[in-house]
């Protein structure tokens, strides 16, 4: 009985675990959403298809008329 309660335990672990590292992987939706408004904010006032790193400079300040200010 104590094993397998162990191994539950262990086995939660690992469930945690990969949770926790897809989440950061992933955008959440505060950060989605700031991506989103961003690049709108680009095609309205410059009327051209965003770059590539368009997402790396919202975050960083490098547009200055628009920051997510998120790390």
């Amino acid at each position: 009985m104590n094993k397998i309660m162990v191994l539950e335990g262990i086995c939660m672990l690992f469930f945690i675990l990969s949770i926790a590292s897809a989440c950061t992987r992933s955008p959440s939706s505060t950060s989605g959403g700031c991506y989103r408004l961003c690049t709108d904010h680009w095609i309205r006032t410059r009327q051209e298809i965003p770059p590539p790193n368009i997402d790396k400079a919202c975050r960083d300040g490098s547009l200055l008329e628009f920051n997510c200010y998120l790390e």
